[in-house]
């Protein structure tokens, strides 16, 4: 089977797709997303990613030789084409950020079809937090200030000029990875807990988070959603604003593929600001999918990417929240019951996930958080 120029799938077996993987808990998201479009997915990845040949949704696990960096971008792409070609893989897909900016690098030279991606420039200005600041005042976004410190001893500069509290970041992490709130300055944990260099601080913007993720071909966004995680749920809703706000830079860059955006409504004032830009797949891409919308569907040929039902009104709770539910069955809702079955339909892999992997998001890291809440109050009461 093979892609005609129209980029339909043709022929009588299912579509066979190459995914990329750096490690696991993201890749498994998009691994989950791909096999309910109907597609067989053949993992490359790392040892890092290795869970994923456990999954009932991997058809097969090739471990890469090298580790997805610049460096060894000749060596991957040997191996893609390779693969591509001993496997008739009909599309290739990267599974996270690392993946996800090789692939925009060597796209133009893969002997298959790739997952609808931006230019390395539109990538490069979107991934770097810095250049995403500086294309939000290019575009006169409303963008909370920052400033760029080479390293942690820039920071007292910046809290001299911006003041307190801010963000500190690094420019290039995802995931939440490195940030930290600064209140005071100097900060001991603040100075253990950045670790990195250069250092993007920003203003602290009190409010709500809201995130928006967008599908686009040549910057004309064809789907979107709008979602906010609130008290252990994420919820979708209509925000006219957000959508514009993001189809400005897609439509500025011509960006294909997916893109989401992480934005702040201010509690004082009430504007919304966009904080920072994910031109790749990101950690909630499942819960899309439950709501109806399939972003990995949408970049493959003869997929709508869309199940039956609006998405906006939507609320399925997180794996933590639901078990804190069964304690009050008469509050679960049919929302739940499917993010349940979806769960359950590969359970070991999701666990370890879960409760091991990806502790900040997951059920393990939610035990934490209450167990330091309770010996926290328990030594205010010893003392």
């Amino acid at each position: 089977m093979s892609l005609s120029s129209e980029g339909v799938f043709s022929g009588g077996r299912s579509p066979v797709v190459l995914l990329l993987a750096t490690d696991t808990p993201l890749p498994y998201r998009v691994l989950r997303c791909a096999a309910q479009a109907g597609v067989k997915v053949i993992v490359l990845g790392t040892r890092r990613a290795k869970l994923l040949a456990f999954s009932r949704y991997c058809s097969e696990f090739i471990l890469c030789p090298v580790d997805f960096v610049d460096e060894n971008i000749s060596v991957v792409l040997d191996e893609i084409n390779r693969i591509a070609g001993e496997k008739a893989i009909d599309q290739v897909i990267p599974g996270d950020g690392a993946t996800t900016g090789i692939l925009v690098r060597i796209k133009d030279q893969v002997r298959v079809r790739c997952f609808p991606l931006p230019s390395a420039v539109a990538f490069g200005r979107l991934n770097d937090k810095e250049k995403f600041a500086d294309l939000c005042r290019e575009l006169n976004l409303p963008h909370p200030k920052s400033m760029l410190a080479k390293n942690i001893g820039g920071l007292g500069e910046a809290v001299e000029k911006m003041g307190l509290p801010l963000m500190a970041k690094p420019v290039n992490n995802h995931g939440g990875v490195g940030v930290t709130r600064v209140d005071q300055w100097p900060d001991e944990r603040v100075a253990q807990a950045i670790d990195y260099s250069p250092v993007l601080v920003q203003e602290y913007i009190d409010g709500e988070d809201i995130c928006v993720s967008l599908f686009c071909e040549q910057g004309i966004c064809r789907r979107c959603v709008v979602y906010q995680r609130k008290n252990g749920e994420y919820r979708f809703r209509p925000h006219g604003e957000l959508i514009e706000l993001a189809q400005t830079v897609a439509r500025y860059l011509q960006v294909d593929g997916v893109i989401c955006f992480d934005a702040r409504l201010a509690s004082d004032s009430g504007i919304l600001y966009l904080i920072e830009c994910n031109p790749r797949f990101w950690y909630n891409l499942d819960y899309a999918l439950l709501a109806g919308v399939n972003f990995v569907a949408l970049g493959l040929p003869k997929c709508s990417g869309s199940e039956e039902g609006a998405t906006d009104g939507f609320a399925v709770s997180l794996p933590h929240t639901f078990l804190a539910k069964m304690m009050m069955p008469w509050t679960i809702t049919k929302a739940d019951l499917r993010g349940v079955r979806f769960w359950l339909s590969d359970p070991w892999v999701f666990f370890v996930i879960e409760t091991w992997l990806n502790p900040r998001f997951g059920v393990l890291g939610r035990l934490c958080s209450v167990w330091l809440g309770v010996r926290a109050k328990f030594e205010i009461f010893r003392a």
